[in-house]
Order: C-alpha cells, then sequence, then structure tokens
C-alpha cells in the first residue's frame, strides 16, 4: 500500500472512530438527562410506593379480589372518619365495572391511577396522579394533562364528581411556576412527598362537606313536602 494510500485508509478510520465515539456519548447523556426508560421507570414506582397513603390507614378489609394483582379494600384514615374504597392501578376500572358502568372509553393515563379513593356515599372520585423529577425533563410536560384527564374521568363516570390530585417531588417546587398556576386555576390541588398528611386532610374535608351539603339538601326537601 503506497504512503499516500494508507494516508487515506486511516483519515477514514479516524472519522468512523469520531462518529462511533459521538453516538455513544449522546446515548449515555441522554441517561442523565431525563429520557426515560427503565430508570425512569424504576424510580417512579419507587416513588409511587414511597409516598402510599396506606401507611396512615387506621382501618382497613380486603372485599373482595379484582383481578389478579388489585383488591379492593375498604378503609378509613381516622377511626371517626370517613370510609373509602381504595383499589389499585387495573382494579379501578373492574371496579367501576362492577357497580354499573360498561364500556368505558377513557382517554390514555386514566386506566390505572398510581393511587385512588372513593367515597360511595358521597360519590367522590379522588384520584392521586404522582410525579417524580429529579433532573429537566418531559415529565414536566404532563402536569399540563389534568384537565383532560378529568374531562375523562367526568364522561365516563356520570353522577361522580372527580377530585384530580397531583402528589409531586420537590424538584417541582422550582421551575414551574407556569404549570402550577394553570393547575391552581383549574383547581387542581397540589401536594409534595412530604406532605401525605395535607392530602389525607383534604380528602377528609372534602368529604365531610360533601356530607353537610347532601344533608342541607335533604333537609330542605323534607320541609319542602
Amino acid at each position: 500500500m503506497t504512503l499516500c494510500r494508507l494516508l487515506k485508509f486511516s483519515k477514514c478510520m479516524n472519522q468512523d472512530y469520531v462518529k462511533w465515539y459521538s453516538m455513544i456519548s449522546m446515548m449515555n447523556d441522554n441517561k442523565g438527562i431525563g429520557a426515560g426508560g427503565s430508570n425512569t421507570n424504576k424510580s417512579g414506582l419507587s416513588f409511587e410506593e414511597d409516598t402510599h397513603l396506606r401507611h396512615l390507614w387506621v382501618e382497613n378489609k380486603m372485599n373482595r379480589k379484582l383481578t389478579k394483582t388489585s383488591c379492593e379494600y375498604k378503609i378509613k384514615f381516622n377511626h371517626d372518619g370517613n370510609s373509602y374504597i381504595n383499589v389499585e392501578q387495573s382494579g379501578f376500572t373492574k371496579y367501576m365495572e362492577s357497580i354499573g358502568f360498561g364500556k368505558l372509553e377513557l382517554c390514555h393515563g386514566c386506566k390505572k391511577p398510581d393511587e385512588i379513593y372513593i367515597d360511595m356515599p358521597n360519590k367522590i372520585i379522588f384520584w392521586i396522579e404522582k410525579k417524580n423529577q429529579n433532573v429537566p425533563g418531559s415529565v414536566s410536560e404532563k402536569l399540563q394533562t389534568a384537565h383532560c384527564k378529568r374531562y375523562s374521568l367526568k364522561k365516563n363516570f356520570p353522577g361522580f364528581h372527580i377530585e384530580y390530585i397531583f402528589m409531586l417531588s420537590n424538584f417541582f417546587k422550582n421551575g414551574h411556576a407556569t404549570e402550577l398556576d394553570y393547575l391552581k386555576m383549574i383547581n387542581v390541588p397540589v401536594f409534595y412527598i412530604d406532605e401525605k398528611d395535607k392530602i389525607i386532610d383534604y380528602i377528609e374535608q372534602t368529604s365531610t362537606e360533601s356530607s353537610i351539603v347532601q344533608s342541607l339538601r335533604d333537609l330542605r326537601l323534607s320541609y319542602s313536602k
């Protein structure tokens, strides 16, 4: 091989190496900037479990098994408080179908709640969506989907009041003013990882206020007769 051809071959090899090295570097960089994948899923599942309100239940009774991985529980947060139905993931649609709602046409993200409590006497669904983020990424954009998902739940479960609630990691406290202002405007309460007690207070207060309103309504109807 002549010296000229040898130099050309060496140059091509170097170019291919640079391209290969750049591609590998980009792949590694994406793993650390909110690119999702298995690490994001593992982190999200761990966050969902760590923030589950079951650790604060004072009473719970398994009513029945809905799927292979989900059961229906009747729970209380306070001994003298309201009772709620709790189901997990795909058990939610199974439960709603079992009480008369069929042919559900829920939008994406409305079939398997991260955590949910159903106040049957007052017909309130407390849907808790959890988002965990530690670096800038696409999860931040999902805060903008609450209105669409709440609309889908209202459409599929007429007669139920939908309380759509966000539980977020502390990362969202900064740099998300626009999203948080929007959620406040559309009445979607936001709580953070260290505010589980506040979520329970919100759930209990909402149920109690609904019971009082219903009692006053019933009283007014009885007087009108």
